[in-house]
């Protein structure tokens, strides 16, 4: 769940959606397969996977390659916004 809060304010969205009080890792994997961070295909792939806990280690996948994707271009957006020059780290 850590990892959809993170998706969700590195993009930016107000979704702070909790799965349902007692949900079982099936009724989980769905949950997070729901996400509107993933695209339809994505979520076809997911939908389509018979084993809830496979279907949560590519939803975790998707999720690091989502976030990774978020903070370059964040910083992509950090350097073009400034004057061009990259900043010392």
């Amino acid at each position: 769940m850590e990892l959809l809060k993170k998706l969700n304010r590195l993009a930016g969205t107000d979704a702070d959606d909790a799965p349902p009080a007692g949900a079982d890792i099936s009724l989980l994997s769905f949950f997070i397969a729901g996400h509107e961070g993933f695209t339809f295909d994505e979520r076809q792939e997911l939908l389509e996977m018979t084993s809830p806990a496979a279907r949560i280690e590519r939803e975790v996948e998707l999720l690091d390659k989502k976030i990774d994707m978020l903070n370059a271009q964040d910083e992509i957006r950090k350097i073009t916004g400034g004057n061009g020059k990259m900043r010392k780290v």
